[in-house]
């Protein structure tokens, strides 16, 4: 009323959050809990506002058990409809401009709040690997092989060719692709958006609201104090940045250049995702976090020289 600002009670709603004491049980499980819940009624100026399990907030889905479920399955949702439109598009666009296309109708919607909702388990996100893979086989695969295979009637191909075996329908590698073309796989994409995130935290110290939760060490002020282990923002960019940090040799907050940093965080990603065999993944490249932890991987150098 002071700022004579006007409410859409139709809009309004609300959400109950599991207290984090509860890990295990999911929200409205517990009898005495549903029945406590069940009873509340929250009201402004005399409307009862509707209680939700979801709600969509700047594009986002939030659930009340924060597992971003259903979040992923609307994104995959939209993910496909726009492999869609790069299927029906892309061979009318000279192959230079693929890459631009991957960026600007696929990645940008993949990546679009990933450190929010990015710290989920590996399994959840496969989905979304496996529709970053198809897209990228559209985009920049051998489609000649994969037509030719389907050109020829099964009795004039060759003795021995002629049934359809596992190798037949095997798809194109992905590794090469990806790596080709710059592109990162979407759990690496967390790993570098978070990473960035971060930074801007500690050097910017906004927002506050986040930034008071991050703890930082006193004896060196790069580095971040873990909090208990969860699938939450803080835990995720306080390991992930020191795991960065260390691997990038990056001490002085104040000197580091939002700029150069992406340059530095790209380079170690793409190092990391290329090491190993050329054409077929492992764990350590698909996620490199554990790569970064555990020390596998190629001895990274950036150099600032001109």
């Amino acid at each position: 009323k002071l700022n004579k600002l006007h409410v859409n009670m139709s809009k309004c709603c609300y959400m109950y959050f599991k207290p984090t004491g509860n890990a295990g049980k999911t929200p409205f499980t517990d009898d005495q809990d549903a029945n406590e819940v069940d009873d509340f009624n929250l009201m402004i100026q005399d409307t009862v506002i509707t209680q939700v399990r979801e709600a969509r907030f700047l594009g986002v889905i939030i659930d009340d058990g924060l597992s971003w479920t259903q979040h992923i399955n609307d994104m995959q949702k939209r993910l496909k409809c726009h492999i869609g439109s790069i299927n029906r598009i892309k061979d009318n666009i000279p192959s230079r401009l693929h890459k631009q296309i991957y960026h600007t109708l696929f990645e940008s919607h993949l990546t679009y709040g990933i450190t929010v909702w990015g710290g989920v388990s590996q399994v959840k996100m496969e989905p979304l690997l496996k529709l970053q893979k198809k897209c990228l086989r559209i985009l920049f695969g051998d489609k000649e092989a994969y037509m030719d295979k389907f050109r020829t009637a099964a009795r004039a191909r060759p003795h021995g060719s002629q049934a359809l075996t596992a190798e037949f329908f095997a798809r194109e590698n992905s590794k090469p692709l990806f790596n080709g073309n710059g592109i990162m796989t979407v759990y690496n994409l967390y790993i570098y958006h978070i990473s960035l995130e971060t930074l801007k935290l500690l050097k910017f110290k906004t927002p506050t609201s986040l930034h008071s939760l991050l703890r930082v060490s006193t004896r060196k002020e790069s580095l971040l104090i873990k909090p208990q282990s969860s699938h939450h923002f803080i835990f995720n960019a306080s390991d992930i940045w020191n795991l960065v940090r260390q691997k990038a040799k990056l001490y002085e907050i104040s000197e580091a250049s939002i700029g150069q940093f992406k340059a530095i965080v790209r380079g170690l990603v793409m190092e990391h995702q290329k090491f190993g065999c050329a054409t077929y993944w492992t764990d350590d490249e698909l996620n490199i976090k554990d790569a970064l932890r555990y020390n596998r991987g190629p001895d990274f150098l950036y150099s600032t020289a001109d």
